[in-house]
């Protein structure tokens, strides 16, 4: 073609893939050809866009997932706080019922001691007014019986004294008095003590105003000298008569018995070689007296064999042994009365003590119990009716209005 020629119309072709030669594409062929590649690009469009579709609600799905799952997570977290604060709350409740049945508990020993301390002090009330009127009793009785004994004694000397008895006037009341007194006296020895032989001296004759010879089992064991007293003084002199009066009779012993002792002295005691006591000890002292002549009776008896018998007695009575037990008596029931006396105080301070120890324990019990309602902890009606404010928690520290 030359370059005047026209120029030939392009039209458009393809190349065969299997013989290689150039194809002329008419406009019907080429629309066919067209409207199947549009369909295949269509395809791979629609394919395209399906797959990013996928991915994109894949990636959505995962993102969800993954919130779920950490939803999950935090769900299990919530479930383990709340199975925690479940336990919790099941250990409190368990130590609120423990708390209750020790509070119960306390409750009903408190009531025991109290009804204890009630009895104890109801039978030492009984015990010491039984005692102050057994006492009152025997001073009643001694009395009507020195009234009694005075009165026989005045109606039976009243005609062949009567001219002494006017002489004498009121002093010779007070001497008949102690005469009669002395009388009683003896015979509440009599009484006591069977076995001895229990002698009133007469009056007028010297000596002592009661002379007690101690027996067992048919055997002499000693002399116990008595020497009764009213006066309204104490007199020193009575001491030096009637221990020379004891070693006139080579009694083993004498005894003062006076309503008035001296100065410092309760309940009986020893003045150089007497013993002094008042009416209300002296048969306790007589008892212990005797008890230790028995003794010493005893003793002798048993070393009656031996040659230098005479000699071990006196040593016995001349160094201080018998006058050692006959003191160790005294302060025995001296003592016994001390310690009785200090007994009484210290219980009566141990039971104040228990309770003022009961009444905070059961304070500090309501404590626990209002700290369990400021944690939230449910309280039984009773419990929380006993609290006070217990519905009405405090305030923290620094709010107003």
């Amino acid at each position: 073609m030359s370059a005047q020629d026209p120029p030939e119309e392009i039209t458009p072709s393809i190349v065969c893939p299997n013989c290689g030669q150039r194809i002329r594409l008419d406009e019907a062929l080429r629309h066919e050809l067209a409207a199947d590649l549009i369909a295949r690009r269509e395809i791979e469009l629609r394919e395209q866009a399906e797959g990013e579709a996928v991915e994109k609600v894949r990636a959505a799905l995962e993102g969800q997932l993954a919130k779920l799952e950490e939803q999950e997570e935090r769900l299990g977290e919530l479930t383990g706080r709340l199975k925690q604060h479940q336990a919790a709350e099941k250990q409190l409740r368990q130590k609120q019922r423990e708390l209750e049945d020790q509070k119960e508990a306390w409750d009903v020993e408190r009531e025991r001691m109290r009804d204890a301390i009630r009895k104890e002090e109801r039978e030492q009330a009984a015990k010491i007014q039984q005692e102050r009127y057994d006492e009152l009793a025997r001073r009643k009785e001694d009395d009507h019986k020195t009234e009694v004994r005075q009165l026989n004694d005045k109606i039976e000397r009243i005609n062949a004294q009567l001219e002494v008895a006017l002489r004498r006037g009121a002093t010779g009341a007070r001497q008949e008095e102690g005469i009669a007194r002395q009388d009683v006296f003896a015979d509440e020895l009599r009484e006591r003590f069977v076995g001895d032989e229990i002698k009133v001296t007469a009056r007028g004759q010297a000596g002592a105003d009661v002379v007690q010879e101690v027996r067992y089992v048919g055997r002499d064991c000693g002399t116990i000298l008595w020497e009764c007293k009213r006066a309204a003084n104490w007199s020193g002199t009575w001491v030096g008569k009637l221990a020379s009066d004891s070693r006139k009779a080579g009694a083993a012993c004498g005894v003062i018995v006076s309503e008035t002792l001296p100065p410092g002295m309760e309940g009986s005691g020893r003045v150089d070689d007497v013993w002094v006591c008042d009416f209300g000890s002296a048969a306790h002292l007589a008892a212990g007296l005797r008890w230790v002549l028995i003794a010493a009776s005893q003793y002798e008896a048993a070393n009656a064999a031996r040659a230098d018998t005479s000699g071990k007695v006196y040593d016995y009575i001349a160094t201080g042994g018998f006058a050692s037990r006959c003191e160790a008596i005294n302060q025995a029931v001296e003592t016994m009365m001390r310690i009785l006396g200090r007994e009484k105080r210290y219980y009566e301070q141990k039971w104040k003590e228990w309770e003022r120890h009961i009444e905070t324990v059961g304070g500090s019990l309501f404590g626990i119990a209002a700290d369990l309602v400021g944690l939230g902890a449910e309280v039984p009606p009773p419990l929380r009716a006993e609290l006070p404010n217990v519905t009405r928690p405090a305030l923290p520290a620094g709010s107003s209005g």
